[in-house]
């Protein structure tokens, strides 16, 4: 009985530990989340005004389509398509050839010509938020973070604020988004570089004990 009773504490402690990792992983993640209300961000600066007249039915029909979006893209994109490329690539190019993947599919939602400048907008940023969630799915080993993240992004900056205020495509604007984007992308590449040396010295530290 005493052997069941310590073998039941050893093992609720090593699932403490795990879950603490596991919160502890996520809240590393939080300064991300920036990317996702950027455009809260923009209209700040374009000093905009908050619309009188709100379409609720617009912004609940709007966070069902990014939950469904944002399921069925990290779904197939970040479940899918990133493991197929790891098996023959390393992980930095597989999340960039799937991220390339991934922006490239919005350009069809061209509808005329006059709509290219717009979608080649989109197909930007999409390459580069693919390439923040590739590394986020990479990271956490959880395809929930990733389609949290998309959700949040989606939601957010492209009904939220669309609804709430007169957002403008100005130089403000792209120039709000591009310095968020570098100071997200930093902080993404230093989690990375943290994260590989932390692996590192534990694979060191295991040999030595061997």
């Amino acid at each position: 009985e005493f052997v069941s009773l310590t073998n039941q504490y050893v093992e609720e402690n090593l699932n403490k530990v795990e879950r603490d990792k596991l919160s502890i992983s996520m809240i590393k993640f939080i300064p991300l989340l920036i990317l996702c209300c950027s455009n809260f961000i923009v209209v700040l600066f374009q000093r905009q005004s908050l619309n009188l007249e709100i379409d609720f039915f617009n912004i609940i029909s709007g966070f069902i389509i990014a939950v469904f979006v944002a399921i069925v893209e990290e779904l197939l994109f970040r479940a899918q398509v990133l493991q197929e490329f790891l098996k023959k690539k390393n992980k930095f190019i597989s999340i960039i050839y799937t991220s390339l993947i991934f922006g490239s599919m919005h350009l069809l939602n061209i509808s005329s010509i006059g709509s290219i400048p717009i979608i080649l907008v989109q197909v930007s940023y999409t390459f580069f938020l693919g390439i923040i969630l590739g590394f986020i799915y990479e990271l956490s080993k959880n395809i929930i973070l990733p389609i949290i993240f998309h959700l949040l992004f989606n939601f957010i900056n492209n009904v939220l604020v669309i609804e709430l205020f007169q957002l403008k495509w100005n130089f403000i604007f792209f120039l709000v988004n591009i310095v968020i984007g570098i100071l997200a992308f930093a902080y993404l590449l230093i989690f990375v570089l943290k994260n590989k040396v932390e692996r590192n010295d534990k694979y060191v530290t295991s040999d030595m004990d061997n």
